[in-house]
């Protein structure tokens, strides 16, 4: 996560590495640097919360403390392992995949925590104290 201290300038573009001129908020960057700090900080919160949302879910069903502390940190490393880079929140402001990407990555986080909330609710139905 870079935060530039100068105004990034699109034809000097000391940043080329960080942040690609066909990516999706490319102009953000350099227009808005404050706002691209916090869209980046909030799709890394965003990642955070639905993984520690499924965590919480596991927790019903697996009564081992520190496993569930890593079922987040698995799923990230599994996600990595096959490839797919498609839960990787930094890659959506830095790298070019397309228009419609962002939504993706939106779209699968969404469906994660759908699946989260659904066994949530399951396991609290399950274990029920009265």
């Amino acid at each position: 996560m870079t935060y530039p201290t100068v105004a990034p300038h699109p034809i000097l573009n000391y940043m080329a590495s960080t942040v690609s001129p066909t990516a999706q908020f490319h102009i953000v960057y350099y227009k808005y640097p404050t706002l691209y700090f916090l869209m980046y900080v909030f799709l890394n919160g965003l990642y955070g919360a639905v993984f520690s949302s499924l965590a919480l879910s596991v927790s019903f069903f697996i009564k081992r403390v520190y496993f569930i502390y890593l079922v987040p940190f698995i799923l990230h490393i599994f996600w990595l392992g096959i490839g797919k880079g498609i839960l990787n929140p930094k890659d959506y402001l830095i790298k070019d995949f397309g228009f419609f990407e962002l939504q993706i990555f939106l779209s699968v986080l969404l469906c994660i925590w759908f699946c989260s909330v659904v066994l949530y609710l399951r396991g609290s139905r399950k274990h029920v104290l009265l």
